[in-house]
């Protein structure tokens, strides 16, 4: 079964939660208590399924005591700093990008207004540094690791065949999954296999996406 992330970031930055937890002794149970998370959720931030919200990164962080730079792999790059009144001196700060937080999917790739933005989130710059935008997914499971009412992080762009997985804004309805495309149509195949491939003609789709990540508050 295909997995949205693959990305080395991801992968990387997994590793890194799973070497301080199990460093420290600690259950996947014991830690999403004391974060006032699910297990599951830890598990897929340690597998590189989800992406920890950047509240949660900074519960890691003073958790396991270590500086959000190691944390994101970022201690050997280039730096931002501020000036600490408490600490008399400058610190690191990580770097963070403010993504819009969209109402529902545009209906167009250049579709999107200031009408349709109904606030912004603050990502890590380095987990994505392009044009994006964020969404509240509703609809069926078409994607066993998207539930109905989960956010999830979008690039606007023109649709192609690849392993990426898309969101397809057709009449207004979310269609998640891979695509084929041939001729006119496009063929979508979602990743729960419960669900059949849809064909749809290339020209009833006025929106499509990559899903870059699920946003996990």
């Amino acid at each position: 079964m295909g997995k949205i992330f693959s990305d080395f970031f991801y992968r990387r930055l997994g590793k890194k939660l799973r070497a301080l937890r199990k460093n420290a002794g600690i259950r996947q149970s014991e830690l999403a208590f004391k974060f006032g998370l699910n297990q599951s959720s830890i598990s897929k931030f340690e597998k590189g399924e989800l992406i920890p919200s950047l509240e949660t990164l900074l519960q890691y962080a003073e958790y396991f005591k270590v500086g959000l730079d190691e944390l994101l792999g970022l201690q050997h790059r280039e730096r931002s700093f501020a000036f600490s009144e408490d600490k008399g001196e400058y610190i690191p700060v990580l770097r963070i990008k403010k993504v819009p937080v969209l109402k529902a999917l545009p209906l167009s790739v250049n579709g999107i207004t200031e009408d349709m933005i109904e606030g912004y989130i603050s990502i890590p710059l380095n987990i994505y540094r392009e044009k994006c935008f964020v969404v509240k997914y509703s609809g069926e499971g078409m994607s066993p690791l998207i539930k109905d009412g989960e956010m999830i992080l979008v690039k606007p762009e023109s649709l192609k065949d690849g392993k990426h997985v898309w969101v397809l804004n057709t009449q207004n309805t979310p269609i998640v999954g891979y695509v084929r495309i041939k001729g006119f149509s496009v063929t979508v195949k979602p990743e729960n296999p419960i669900f059949q491939p849809i064909i749809l003609p290339k020209s009833s789709i006025s929106f499509s996406g990559r899903i870059m990540a699920i946003i996990k508050y």
